[in-house]
């Protein structure tokens, strides 16, 4: 089932009005291609019926010039709309561009430099063609593709949840009794309050609907009922069922054909309270990770990139390729 395309402006900052001129514009500009088009065949004929049978050349004169003045007209009409169509975009780019820079100025000077380069990469042409994805009904399709590239299989939430709760339980009763704990291991107020502040805005939310904004700027407010909500799982050392995923959402890789679901990519949409849970068990493990991490371990440590990785791989294939040794790489 694949959606009608209903052209819409490469510039969504356009008014209707505007919108509605380039059309006019368009379909001007095709007009003009046609009676062009119509002239060059109809002269065609003209000259093969002349070379079958001889006949009067008064009814051709006539129409060619009726087909000039409609050119002329058309041409005139085109015109005068490309002139209005240029002030009316300049126009408004104007005013985007202008309130763009007001609200950059803004963000650089409440959110800070990323902030800003992330408002000004939003209206890029490159980034804005990521939102014009269209949508095929492909789901049965994503959900295989996902399937074999997380080694996963597809169940119901009720399932899910179902099973959550059994190991959960079947954890509980498997670890041992706890009776003491240092305080300096238990989370505390400030250090939820603070990574609660660390959140990103303008996150899309995860299964709870609730935006990232609400956890950075009501962090005050939302920190303790958070706090002892991990409180509550570091002591029995047991999560919620929702903080341990979210929602998969396909994005188009920006290449091949997008009704293919191995053109697509994933990515999971977790709540907000979740990562701020997970953000405070990373860093209290972060020492012994880096003490104990193996040889070419990127996943999870700071200061690791994707080109880090990409660089790795390729000294190890070439080191291989040059002692005629076979190699291979576990992910």
């Amino acid at each position: 089932i694949q959606p009608s395309s209903r052209r819409q402006p490469r510039k969504t900052h356009l008014s209707d009005e505007t919108w509605q001129l380039v059309c006019h514009k368009k379909l001007l500009f095709k007009q003009m291609r046609a009676l062009k088009k119509t002239r060059s065949f109809t002269i065609l004929q003209i000259l093969f019926g002349a070379w079958r049978q001889p006949l009067s050349d008064a009814a051709a004169h006539e129409w060619i010039k009726l087909n000039d003045h409609a050119v002329a007209v058309t041409m005139n009409m085109l015109r005068k709309t490309t002139n209005q169509v240029t002030a009316a975009i300049r126009r408004e780019d104007a005013a985007y561009y202008t309130a763009l820079a007001q609200q950059a100025a803004n963000t650089y000077t409440v959110e800070g430099l990323t902030a800003l380069w992330r408002r000004i990469k939003a209206v890029l042409p490159k980034n804005r063609m990521r939102h014009s994805v269209q949508k095929f009904d492909i789901h049965a399709d994503l959900l295989g593709h996902f399937e074999a590239l997380e080694a996963g299989t597809t169940r119901s939430p009720e399932e899910v949840h179902h099973r959550c709760v059994d190991r959960n339980i079947a954890a509980i009763q498997q670890q041992p009794a706890v009776t003491i704990v240092d305080l300096a291991e238990l989370p505390s107020l400030a250090e939820t309050e603070e990574l609660c502040l660390r959140q990103k805005p303008h996150k899309a939310p995860g299964p709870d609907g609730l935006s990232s904004n609400l956890c950075k700027y009501g962090a005050v407010a939302l920190s303790p009922h958070l706090h002892g909500l991990m409180l509550k799982a570091f002591l029995t050392a047991v999560e919620p069922c929702r903080h341990k995923g979210g929602y998969l959402v396909p994005i188009w890789k920006q290449k091949g054909p997008q009704n293919k679901a191995e053109s697509y990519r994933g990515i999971l949409l977790s709540e907000s309270y979740s990562k701020v849970y997970h953000a405070w068990l990373r860093k209290r493990l972060l020492p012994t990770m880096l003490q104990r991490r193996a040889l070419g371990q990127l996943g999870g440590l700071p200061s690791q990139q994707t080109v880090s990785g990409i660089q790795i791989l390729r000294v190890h294939g070439r080191l291989g390729r040059a002692k005629r040794i076979s190699t291979a790489v576990v992910f």
